[in-house]
């Protein structure tokens, strides 16, 4: 067989005439013991950006309680007093001329607490359309359909971009609300199943405009949500330091691993 050649089906008697390297025991032993380490190491840098990933929903909790429940006793208004909420652009293709492409966000892009721009697609937004679904720094994209109530704050990472009828825009009022209330408190009650039908179990099939906006939510005190939200970024920068480490311990232990199989088959 040709080196690098892939095997597609193995022989009878192949592995038994394949030649592999001996390493002493006490060799096999160093090399196991330096392995495993290193893979505790990605382990424990795996479950440590876990758990940075938690702080923020405890701590949503920890300051608010359950929105579900709302044992604090905070003021309840509608949705729609958190600032202005609307869908996003129906994409109609037959009315597409081509010449007024704009980049803009669907629901596959919106994860929770996390926009995905790597799969962004353009449709047609005609200059007196703009304004109305542009989308600036700190808007709160809404699911409306498939996992629904999922939201994530609107970063800016592309200069001009839109969002689709798919999605809900909240531009929060910043006397009633911050953007970072508002997602992890549609978090929160999704996970309590507060957006269910008629208290059912089933989710909504989509989170109408008018079902958002009708939606019961707790208001606490904007000053208590701004510290959220400065504790959220503070947060947001840790879990990006977790993630920088575990990506930098898992590529180290990969070079390791070549390197070890490189020195067993070199002898």
């Amino acid at each position: 067989m040709k080196k690098g050649a892939t095997v597609h089906s193995l022989q009878s008697g192949y592995l038994e005439s394949l030649p592999i390297p001996l390493l002493s025991t006490s060799e096999q032993a160093r090399i196991v013991d330096l392995l495993s380490r290193s893979e505790n190491i990605v382990r424990m840098r795996r479950e440590a950006e876990a758990k940075a990933k938690e702080i923020i929903p405890a701590l949503f909790l920890d300051m608010f309680g359950d929105p579900a429940r709302n044992r604090k006793g905070w003021n309840v208004v509608k949705f729609s007093e958190l600032g202005q909420c609307r869908l996003g652009k129906m994409l109609d293709k037959k009315k597409e001329s081509g010449t007024h492409q704009r980049r803009y966000l669907r629901n596959v892009n919106v994860q929770w607490a996390r926009i995905d721009i790597d799969d962004v697609l353009e449709m047609e937004i005609l200059p007196e359309d703009r304004e109305k679904f542009a989308l600036r720094p700190g808007d709160l994209l809404i699911c409306e359909g498939g996992e629904v109530g999922r939201a994530a704050i609107w970063d800016g990472r592309i200069s001009e971009c839109y969002f689709q009828k798919a999605l809900h825009r909240l531009r929060p009022d910043p006397s009633m609300a911050t953007a970072e209330y508002a997602l992890w408190l549609l978090y929160h009650m999704a996970r309590q199943g507060v957006l269910s039908s008629s208290g059912a179990h089933a989710t909504i099939a989509h989170l109408t405009g008018v079902q958002l906006a009708n939606l019961q939510v707790p208001l606490p005190p904007v000053a208590s949500q701004r510290t959220f939200a400065s504790r959220c970024r503070e947060a947001d920068i840790l879990c990006e330091r977790m993630t920088i480490a575990t990506t930098t311990s898992e590529g180290a232990f990969q070079s390791l691993l070549a390197g070890v199989f490189s020195e067993v088959r070199a002898t």
